[in-house]
């Protein structure tokens, strides 16, 4: 039978109402943090719960919002042997990930290199199924019953209805009428003025970028011929600083020049998902589109990536608004990125790096399959763990539902028009607020990080 250290719990309810983090590292030990689709796949319980907790705790918002806690708090609520079974699952809960160079299905079509033209790839690397469906079923305590959440809260949030940002922090922000203020949107075109997803669209743009975003990474990972990335200021920001080598020689042309920074890092990663997820806005229209594009209000989208980097100057900032517990019982004392440097520490880590050796040649050859390896535009073999995962038959999917990218019913993703990606990219320079505006600074954490 699967069993509780009560104790500990106390403690992670106690931290909760104070908004402290601890960590699962002292309740339920170190345990892997899953692609969202490997969650899915290997602890449907689990994932159970999760829809359930995430849905409660988005309706109510007198709760604090630590889903660890509801999910073990729901796997209790079940009868019989299927409580020992939700809590089995439960504890090995950890919040899951999307791993933007998994493919999800195949094969796909999207827009090629040559204007009017397409290209082919055997992978389909679209937005997670789970974050697209309007409704999903879910079995419900304490009896196992199925109930259909009409409204999936991996889908959207409800803003209108949560009622959490003031009048006056939309008017603080400057874009009070560029931005849907009813619900979460992603992708909205740019010259459109309906507040619903353009998620064909957003996927071929996705599909359309992934491999040069996807070759950028890993050329971070292992470019040795200048060591460029080995100065972590360059690898993590966006931020132009000094050589990262050695000074450019005195008569090298200015193009040459760049060669000796960086060019991209893990926030210019980061940033581009920002913009892909929530479209391209028309500068001419002053039309913005979906909210994960800006900075204050993209963590309201529950397909956020959780990402936090640190760097060398940044690594004793506080992280708002991520308290920590201390001997003086100060509310105002954050984690920094020296104390929360090892994921371990949270209770939770990578499945790469807890199954030990060599990450940086386990990274390779998960991803350097799916590059160009020679001039001719030939590709490797996709190792096992990197196939989609087999959710096709998962029992959340309402019955009749027609976008598994896997099924032979998937009509196929519509071609987008070929956006101007890079063009149309600004980088918006968000002010922090005034100390006095109820705007909460953690919406700015990015900014933080030196863009």
């Amino acid at each position: 039978m699967t069993t509780i250290d009560e104790t500990e719990l106390q403690k992670l309810r106690d931290a909760n109402t104070k908004g402290i983090v601890l960590g699962l590292k002292a309740f339920a030990s170190v345990k892997p943090r899953l692609d969202i689709d490997d969650l899915l796949a290997q602890l449907p319980k689990a994932f159970n719960l999760f829809l359930i907790a995430l849905d409660d705790l988005q309706k109510d918002k007198s709760k604090t919002g630590y889903a660890q806690i509801a999910v073990i708090d729901l796997a209790r609520s079940f009868t019989g042997s299927l409580k020992d079974d939700y809590l089995r699952e439960a504890l090995q809960f950890r919040l899951p990930y999307w791993d933007y160079y998994r493919p999800r299905g195949g094969p796909v079509e999207f827009p090629g290199v040559i204007d009017k033209g397409t290209t082919t790839f055997d992978w389909d690397y679209s937005i997670p199924r789970v974050f697209t469906e309007k409704s999903l079923r879910v079995r419900r305590p304490p009896g196992n019953q199925i109930d259909t959440l009409e409204r999936n809260p991996l889908n959207f949030f409800d803003l209108k209805s949560a009622n959490i940002i003031p009048d006056d922090d939309w008017k603080m922000y400057g874009k009070v009428d560029l931005f849907p203020r009813d619900r979460t949107v992603r992708y909205r075109l740019p010259n459109s003025t309906s507040d619903t997803d353009s998620t064909t669209v957003a996927n071929s743009t996705i599909n359309e970028l992934r491999m040069d975003s996807n070759r950028l990474m890993l050329n971070m990972l292992s470019n040795k011929e200048t060591d460029v990335y080995n100065n972590y200021d360059v690898f993590s920001t966006n931020k132009k600083g000094t050589p990262t080598v050695a000074k450019p020689p005195q008569d090298a042309k200015e193009a040459e020049k760049t060669m000796w920074y960086g060019s991209g890092s893990l926030e210019a990663l980061h940033g581009i998902y920002h913009v892909i997820i929530g479209g391209l806005p028309n500068i001419n229209t002053k039309t913005w589109a979906g909210h994960m594009t800006q900075v204050p209000v993209a963590a309201f989208d529950p397909i956020f990536p959780e990402e936090w980097f640190g760097n060398q100057s940044l690594s004793t900032k506080p992280l708002l608004p991520f308290r920590i517990k201390n001997d003086n019982n100060d509310p105002t004392v954050c984690w920094n990125s020296n104390q929360s440097r090892q994921c371990g520490t949270f209770g939770y880590d990578y499945p790469e790096i807890l199954a030990g050796g060599d990450v940086l040649t386990t990274v390779r050859k998960m991803y350097e399959w799916s590059v160009n390896l020679t001039a001719a535009g030939d590709f490797g073999d996709i190792p096992s763990n990197m196939k989609p995962a087999p959710i096709s038959n998962a029992e959340i999917w309402l019955p009749g539902a027609t976008s598994d990218l896997l099924s032979a019913t998937n009509p196929g993703r519509p071609k987008a028009p070929k956006p101007q990606f890079f063009a149309q990219m600004r980088t918006q320079n968000i002010a922090l607020p005034p100390a006095e505006v109820a705007l909460s600074r953690e919406w700015y954490i990015d900014d933080e990080v030196e863009r």
